[in-house]
């Protein structure tokens, strides 16, 4: 939605549905907290939709927000998170104390598909703010990275190869700049799982799952949704009852903490789709 055009269309659009989120948080209040997606759009500032932004947190009482990293959806026109393009958000992220889950839209104008982009843009993220100062600059931002971080723990030689040989740093170093982020564990597959955690530590996983989406799909092997991913995590053997507190719980209550979210408590969340 974020590339639509004109900006009011945009604007207006996401208006409404963070008022239809909060109308749903105020009738389950013990169910859900909100997430907002602020107004975004290629060629504009970052700070474009901070009124909105501060709307949700301070009148709606929502507690994060998405962050497109790509509005233009495809055109090349935004900066990766490297840059001082984004600076000011990370500023309002830690003056508001909200996370902000790394989540992009759709591809208007490339080759690849709805799915192929976001893991893309969440590979392109999570390489661009461990090679940059942006984590140094910003030592209190939360960032959460959409479905385990995409290529990362997949790849992880190559990008520690690339880190080792192009930023003159160790394999050490790159991976204790990992987890200075957080992965949600929308995966759909046990393998996929067991590398993440393996690579970046139970502290640094929150249980994510993605229905409606591509997860709502069955899985001819179990019979289960491929979003039925709480079973896979309880079958990961290394696993301690700590761990799987870690993702199913801890995580979420300290990187959410101005909302003192209760045990039984998920996020009803506008991911721009």
């Amino acid at each position: 939605m974020h590339a639509e055009r004109p900006l009011k269309i945009m604007e207006s659009w996401a208006v409404a549905n963070h008022d239809y989120i909060a109308q749903q948080v105020k009738a389950f209040p013990n169910r859900f907290r909100g997430v907002c997606a602020p107004p975004q759009a290629s060629g504009e500032p970052v700070s474009f939709g901070f009124a909105e932004l501060e709307r949700c947190v301070k009148e709606l009482g929502f507690i994060g927000l998405l962050i497109d990293t790509d509005p233009g959806e495809g055109d090349g026109l935004t900066p990766t998170l490297a840059d001082e393009y984004w600076y000011p958000l990370w500023e309002k992220m830690v003056e508001l104390d909200i996370p902000g889950l790394i989540h992009s839209s759709g591809c208007k104008h490339g080759r690849e598909s709805y799915s192929q982009h976001f893991i893309s843009e969440e590979s392109l993220a999570v390489l661009s703010l461990i090679n940059s100062r942006v984590l140094d600059d910003f030592p209190k931002v939360k960032i959460i990275v959409a479905h385990g971080g995409g290529s990362v723990p997949y790849q992880i030689g190559r990008w520690q190869a690339d880190y080792v040989m192009k930023q003159g740093g160790t394999v050490e170093e790159f991976n204790r700049r990992l987890r200075l982020l957080y992965y949600d564990t929308c995966l759909h597959a046990k393998k996929s799982l067991e590398m993440l955690i393996s690579l970046v530590g139970s502290s640094n996983v929150l249980f994510g799952t993605e229905n409606p989406g591509s997860g709502s799909a069955t899985n001819p092997a179990t019979g289960r949704s491929y979003d039925d991913i709480k079973p896979l995590i309880d079958s990961i053997d290394f696993l301690s009852d700590l761990d799987r507190r870690n993702i199913f719980e801890h995580n979420a209550r300290r990187l959410f903490s101005r909302a003192n979210i209760p045990v039984a408590h998920q996020t009803a969340s506008s991911s721009g789709r």
